[in-house]
């Protein structure tokens, strides 16, 4: 027999429920630009928002980018002119607030010149990264780009007549571009470079589609010397996206799996590599296109990352991973300021003939009771979320007793036996805690909001 048993205290709750999982930055689905796809998304220092568009109207398109001031998007003056100017695939910003950029895009409008370049905004113009000696990139998209102290680091590909052709890193220092670790222990690669990022050390890390010699993809990382294999990840697909904490830990996603072909979030730790939380049991079948951290520690995966329940933005807190359901919407790049907001990007589906509705939205992660928390092994899913009477719960786990926990950390509620519905009318509104452990004692919690 079911028991359902109801706290006398209850009524000392008494907390509002925040229920949207994200707020658009300006009107609609045209918020940044109608027919556009964003592909590059970064935030100053002053928490101006960034991002790197393509634009799907034209056959070759023109690529553009929008900043967000916090009340307004308004777009950067273009690159170069259209017809030489195609999607914006990078964005980085510096201390002192310059904005970098690259992508498709050459002012000689062809790549056979060598003509594909880094470009500055300084808040009032556009500037070319050049010197005498090596004024472009040669023969090939700038997909990654990040900026450490004064310097900027870029990917390039070398296509050179009488020699080897690889692909490398290239840094600029204000003056001039030179190769990292050139007359030491370069990096050349046979393929593309597809992600860079800076750990508060200076160290450099470069992932991508280039892998060791036993087919291996790998993180580069750049110690001011050299270059070397960090720590042998050796995974078995491409890396899409690296992050690094304070703490001086590395993060990467990407396509590559477990051996159970589910997807996960890598650590290095200082020493070994691991699966962070146990993530591929949250993360599932999918790929991941963006990992970012935030000041407090927090981890953040974005990608194509989905469940029964729609399309999620995950968040590893130090204990748990949480999922913020983003219903239909896939937001494929994610980012944070140094107050610890959390935007996402929708880059945008481009059909030929249809457009794209690229946009960038604030993630609630704080605010909304949408998000499911499970621990390393079980999950469960509660809706609707937010409800007024009765709590559906759906989960593959059979879960024998249900302890309901106020904001105060009490026990406002409790059911014993299995239970596939809870009846919560009586709860005053409010944020909840729900947690819900099996007959062998294992538990896995989510929150849900009474309304």
């Amino acid at each position: 027999m079911k028991k359902i048993i109801l706290h006398a205290f209850l009524s000392l709750v008494a907390l509002g429920c925040a229920a949207q999982t994200y707020t658009i930055l300006g009107q609609g689905n045209s918020a940044i630009y109608y027919d556009s796809y964003i592909l590059g998304l970064a935030i100053d220092g002053q928490g101006n928002i960034y991002a790197g568009c393509g634009n799907a109207t034209h056959s070759f398109g023109f690529g553009f980018v929008e900043k967000w001031d916090g009340t307004t998007w308004s777009g950067l003056p273009l690159i170069t002119d259209t017809a030489h100017c195609q999607d914006v695939w990078a964005v980085a910003t510096d201390a002192a607030n310059n904005v970098y950029v690259g992508g498709d895009f050459n002012d000689l409008g062809t790549g056979s010149l060598g003509g594909f370049y880094t470009s500055k905004w300084n808040g009032t113009t556009w500037t070319e990264l050049e010197n005498a000696g090596n004024p472009h990139f040669n023969n090939g998209s700038l997909l990654a780009l990040t900026c450490s102290g004064t310097n900027v680091y870029a990917t390039q590909f070398l296509d050179t007549f009488n020699g080897p052709t690889f692909y490398y890193v290239a840094k600029w220092d204000g003056a001039n571009w030179t190769e990292p670790g050139a007359s030491t222990t370069p990096l050349h690669v046979d393929s593309s470079i597809l992600v860079l990022a800076h750990d508060n050390a200076g160290n450099i890390y470069a992932g991508g589609q280039f892998a060791d010699s036993t087919g291996k993809k790998y993180i580069a990382k750049f110690n001011g010397s050299g270059w070397s294999n960090l720590g042998n990840l050796n995974v078995n697909a491409n890396i899409l996206s690296i992050a690094t904490d304070a703490a001086g830990n590395v993060y990467a996603g990407g396509v590559f799996t477990d051996g159970a072909s589910k997807t996960y979030v890598a650590k290095w730790d200082g020493n070994t590599w691991s699966d962070l939380g146990n993530s591929a049991s949250v993360l599932g079948y999918g790929y991941l296109a963006s990992v970012a951290t935030d000041p407090a520690g927090n981890v953040y995966a974005a990608g194509y990352l989905r469940d029964n329940f729609g399309f999620f933005v995950a968040k590893w807190n130090g204990i748990s991973w949480a999922k913020l359901y983003t219903d239909t919407v896939q937001f494929s790049l994610v980012a944070t300021d140094a107050q610890g907001n959390v935007y996402g990007a929708r880059q945008g589906i481009y059909i030929t003939g249809q457009p794209a509705h690229g946009y960038v939205a604030k993630l609630n992660f704080a605010a909304t009771g949408v998000e499911d928390i499970a621990d390393n092994v079980l999950q469960v899913k509660l809706y609707p979320n937010p409800a007024n009477d009765v709590l559906q719960i759906l989960s593959d786990t059979k879960f024998e007793t249900i302890e309901v926990y106020s904001a105060l950390g009490q026990v406002v509620l409790k059911a014993e036996d299995s239970q596939t519905a809870l009846n919560i009318a009586a709860l005053t509104n409010g944020m909840y805690t729900a947690k819900l452990q099996t007959a062998s004692g294992k538990t896995a919690v989510a929150k849900f909001c009474k309304e």
